[in-house]
């Protein structure tokens, strides 16, 4: 049972590093997260070297725990070298993000879904746990990919390789439809903005200015509790004072590197609310 809390605390943490006030990563952010995961697989290997599990908390481990961690670096890495590779027009570029997801699926048909194995893991089924998710079970018979044969048997059971995969598959497909899903809420403002005209109400000060107010906003929950995800209150904002912001948590990530204050457009608020109060005194 002591294991099995131990797994949970690190699954916690990774969580917690992972949550963001976007959903979209810097690139540096995704790095970091990389060679984070890098080092706790690295450290549950030296773990398990050290410690006996039952048979209850292997499985756990091989079925969930190191599939999950595996499968985060896996789908960060792969959304690390995408993102790498497009400039800032690619971004915005619908039939590519439409191709990679037609790729998945068609990969996902054609190798995975069709598979014994992944009928029994989405199938939810438990009766050959004990077969795949513990050392030193591996069956030939089973036709293994090459991949079997380079693995640390101490630190798998090559079914754990397998459940990863499925997981960072399905957390790259929402990465693909999420980046769908944005270029389209873009569209949909580019149109508005074409058709909304206004003489009087328009943001005067700078976009990072706008930028960081809305984040202010929302971390502090603001809007909707918190549970508004930011790029549709930057979506409002663009509409209501007809700005574009482009790609605000790259901004946002400039903003904490900033040599003075890290908020001085917050700060300037303050300061000019509070010399006003004084005059109205």
């Amino acid at each position: 049972m002591k294991h099995q809390t131990y797994f949970n605390s690190l699954l916690t943490s990774i969580q917690n590093q992972e949550k963001s006030p976007n959903q979209f990563l810097s690139s540096d952010h995704i790095v970091q997260i990389i060679n984070d995961l890098q080092l706790i697989l690295n450290q549950l290997s030296l773990y398990l070297l050290s410690s006996t599990l039952t048979l209850e908390e292997e499985i756990y481990f091989f079925k969930v725990v190191k599939p999950t961690i595996l499968a985060k670096l896996i789908c960060y890495n792969k959304i690390y070298r995408l993102e790498s590779s497009l400039n800032k027009q690619m971004h915005l570029d619908k039939k590519f993000f439409s191709k990679k997801l037609t790729q998945l699926k068609i990969h996902n048909k054609k190798y995975i879904s069709k598979s014994s194995f992944y009928k029994y893991y989405i199938n939810n089924r438990t009766d050959k746990d004990h077969l795949f998710f513990t050392r030193g079970n591996m069956d030939l018979k089973e036709g293994l990919s090459s991949v079997a044969f380079k693995i640390d048997l101490e630190f798998s059971t090559y079914y754990d390789l397998k459940v990863a995969k499925i997981l960072a598959d399905n957390m790259f497909y929402s990465y693909l439809t999420d980046q769908l899903d944005f270029i389209g809420q873009q569209a949909i403002y580019s149109g508005k903005s074409k058709k909304v005209e206004s003489t009087t109400l328009y943001w005067s000060e700078s976009q990072n200015a706008l930028i960081e107010l809305i984040y202010a906003l929302y971390v502090t929950g603001s809007i909707g509790h918190g549970k508004i995800e930011i790029r549709k209150i930057a979506i409002v904002f663009q509409e209501l004072f007809q700005i574009p912001l482009g790609d605000i948590h790259h901004a946002f990530h400039r903003m904490k590197t900033r040599a003075k204050s890290r908020t001085c457009y917050l700060d300037k608020l303050k300061e000019t609310l509070e010399e006003y109060m004084d005059k109205e005194i």
